[in-house]
């Protein structure tokens, strides 16, 4: 979550060297969503666009949830920083025992 790469990055030329059981053993650890397809131009505007969204307080899921219900963050920053981690400690529970207050960390 980031400015940097949690990974080195490699180039498409740099991974198709990898021995096939460092390439195995890297599918296995990553999340069921990666690729090793490049990443295109497409893909960074997309990602730009949802960023902007959530930046501005735009996001539709953001503004229909504090619409309808009694959302608790003034920013869709602070309600996407606790859905991100929430789904992430229900998916690694073991993480939210050594996790800190987000409050701590990001504000």
């Amino acid at each position: 979550m980031g400015g940097g790469a949690s990974l080195p990055t490699y180039t498409a030329h740099q991974t198709r060297q990898w021995k096939a059981g460092d390439r195995a053993i890297v599918d296995l650890m990553m999340p069921v969503y990666y690729s090793r397809s490049e990443v295109t131009q497409q893909d960074i505007d997309t990602a730009s666009a949802v960023w902007n969204l959530i930046l501005n307080d735009e996001s539709p899921e953001f503004l229909k949830k504090k619409a309808d219900e009694n959302v608790p963050f003034e920013s869709c920053i602070m309600w996407f920083y606790d859905t991100f981690y929430n789904r992430l400690f229900d998916v690694h529970p073991v993480i939210n025992i050594i996790s800190i207050p987000i409050s701590i960390i990001y504000f």
